[in-house]
């Protein structure tokens, strides 16, 4: 109720402050306070003239030209925010300028470019929980792990009451294999009573190796509602959908992945063994083409490209697969099926479908995890409702 009559309050204000704008509307306090209110009620389209309006009246001053840049940022406009932050930053040495700047950053895919923003203001004592984790997350994106984890074991102390920091800590560890951490993260993270993108993924990702298809595909489909442009949260739900024997589904979802992270080895490597479990050889050798491609010295790429070629009758193909996935690793899995599949003992597709589904459990997915003991799981549970269902 207090929320409510806070908002009411607000909406009055900026009412009240608006109406003044008409009858003086280059007054900069009057223009500054109906931005600030807008922003307020989470209704930057309504802040962006007056943004216009003062940013025409005052363009050297640098809180209009700041609150401008706050009016695209909370637009999701962060092409624009962008350089008129940098240029500020240019001129004004401010950690909270520097954030600006580096969520923008982030939201543009330069994680690099948001890390060397902040470099200059990571020891600034009592850094903000949002900072830090903007530091983790950027970390996690170029690929320093170690990194992140530093900045967690620097902070966790002050920071542990936080539910953002401890879900994209919780993300940190995983990616780490450090699967206890991982998940003391991020059930600390859930039990704030806010559900943070990060925690839902690891959580959901921790019931994928309890073989709970289920409750990982729920809290997938969660995080999913909060970014539905995730990728690992495709991943996952592909994944999900593999133990659970659908493979048109998690084919669909492991294109989507494909889609939003198009260099992902792991991601198109799932989606070759799902095309193969779905009998769509071609779909299935174009996947593992794609991952060939991302890193040529793969062996258990070759070995899938050789079982493909055996699948679809293309001996020769497949022999020269094989040699080159055998000459990478001598105990190439993939390798080892693909000579099944020529000497023709594969087995019915049932069992065929089980090794491959094994198979593709074991490549380490998400966050390193192996989930092939998951896929064993499951696969003997099956087998023993069917016995039971011949008894």
């Amino acid at each position: 109720m207090q929320q409510q009559t806070s908002q009411e309050e607000l909406t009055r204000q900026r009412d009240r402050t608006e109406g003044y704008l008409k009858a003086d509307p280059t007054n900069k306090q009057l223009l500054i306070r109906a931005i600030e209110l807008n922003l307020a009620l989470s209704n930057p389209a309504a802040a962006e003239p007056h943004a216009l309006a003062a940013v025409a009246a005052f363009p050297h001053d640098p809180m209009i030209v700041c609150l401008q840049a706050h009016v695209f940022a909370a637009q999701h406009r962060w092409s624009d925010a962008a350089p008129i932050y940098a240029a500020l930053l240019s001129k004004i040495s401010d950690p909270d300028l520097a954030f600006s700047l580096a969520t923008c950053q982030l939201w543009l895919g330069q994680h690099q470019a948001a890390l060397e923003t902040m470099a200059p203001f990571e020891h600034v004592p009592d850094l903000p929980a949002a900072t830090v984790t903007l530091l983790i997350r950027a970390c996690q994106h170029v690929g320093n792990s170690a990194r992140a984890i530093a900045l967690i074991e620097q902070h966790e102390a002050r920071l542990g009451g936080d539910p953002v920091f401890l879900a994209a800590a919780s993300l940190a560890y995983a990616d780490s294999n450090h699967g206890a951490e991982a998940a003391r993260l991020s059930t600390a993270a859930l039990a704030h009573g806010v559900r943070p993108i990060e925690a839902l993924v690891v959580s959901a990702t921790l019931r994928l190796e309890e073989a709970d298809a289920d409750g990982a595909l729920a809290q997938f489909q969660e995080a999913l509602g909060l970014n539905p442009n995730e990728g690992r949260v495709w991943h996952g739900l592909g994944m999900a959908n593999l133990l659970k024997r659908d493979f048109h589904t998690a084919g669909q979802q492991l294109e989507r992945a494909a889609e939003v992270m198009p260099t992902d080895i792991a991601t198109w490597t799932s989606l070759g063994w799902c095309r193969v479990m779905n009998k769509q050889l071609a779909e299935a050798d174009a996947a593992f083409a794609r991952a060939l491609e991302l890193d040529p010295g793969m062996s258990e790429t070759h070995g899938s490209i050789a079982l493909v070629a055996a699948l679809r009758g293309s001996r020769a193909d497949a022999e020269a697969a094989l040699q080159r996935a055998m000459h990478l690793n001598p105990q190439c899995v993939t390798g080892a099926m693909a000579r099944l599949a020529l000497d023709g003992k594969m087995g019915d597709m049932e069992h065929f479908r089980g090794a491959t589904l094994k198979a593709t459990a074991g490549r380490k997915n998400l966050f390193g995890v192996d989930l092939r003991a998951v896929a064993e799981r499951v696969l003997d549970a099956e087998a023993a409702r069917a016995s039971s269902m011949k008894e």
